[in-house]
């Protein structure tokens, strides 16, 4: 019986074309009902929206502050959005620490206008 299986799986895998579905009645099982799974790839983008919506006016600084995380912590963007979306007052003084500490961080640049003019 093993052989006759073996024989034909192989034959269904390489002439499918020729020999068609051929199963036998009960070999494959109808399932009851349909269950209709979003795609995890559209869950992740709909949390990274909601996410950034959470933050509209400073939606350019979570970004970096998201991809930051990402970078630093060499983790998964899908995870660190989950993680943030599940306790929103952590997110928010993670987020403004960041922004304080990023602000600090930047070097300010003066441009003197009068050493550029020719006499």
């Amino acid at each position: 019986m093993l052989y006759a299986r073996t024989i034909s799986r192989l034959a269904r895998q390489l002439f499918s074309d020729v020999i068609g579905i051929g199963y036998v009645e009960g070999e494959i099982v109808q399932p009851e009902q349909s269950v209709c799974v979003p795609e995890k790839e559209e869950t992740d983008l709909v949390n990274l929206m909601y996410l950034l919506d959470r933050y509209s006016n400073e939606r350019v600084l979570m970004q970096e502050f998201i991809d930051s995380i990402c970078t630093v912590y060499k983790i998964n963007i899908n995870k660190v959005i989950s993680t943030l979306l599940e306790n929103d007052d952590k997110t928010r003084v993670n987020f403004e620490t960041w922004k304080q500490t990023r602000n600090k961080n930047e070097k300010v640049i003066n441009i003197d206008t009068n050493s550029n003019d020719v006499n």
